[in-house]
């Protein structure tokens, strides 16, 4: 659900959860993944917060190794509705300064395009 998310903007109809395949009509090519997000025809926008040492990365290890941060998301639009995704990721330092961002170029997908998830 949306217990990890701030919802930083809920346009039109607003965020909501569905069963795959959904009204999107395609299954994720995950078989462990049964639900997903969907937005509507407005801006919708969320975010959310992972603190690394919460789940075992210890400030020497992240200071010291700096280890790789794999990140990944699936996105697909609709048959009938065109749509546009970005994803942004940003390592804060513990006093918020960010240290790295990764802002890949956003993606427009046409209405009437195939209904493939990327």
């Amino acid at each position: 659900g949306f217990d990890a998310w701030v919802k930083k903007c809920d346009g039109g109809n607003g965020w909501k959860i569905e069963q795959l395949p959904g009204d999107h009509g395609r299954n994720i090519p995950l078989p462990h993944v049964q639900k997903y997000f969907v937005t509507s025809y407005e801006s919708c926008m969320k975010h959310q917060m992972i603190t690394l040492r919460d789940h075992g990365y210890s400030d020497q290890l992240m200071d010291e190794v700096r280890p790789d941060i794999v990140v990944s998301d699936w996105y697909a639009a609709r048959f009938d509705c065109g749509c546009q995704y970005q994803l942004c990721v940003r390592l804060l330092s513990k006093d918020y300064i960010v240290l790295q961002e990764f802002l890949p170029e956003l993606v427009v997908i046409e209405q009437w395009s195939d209904t493939e998830w990327r």
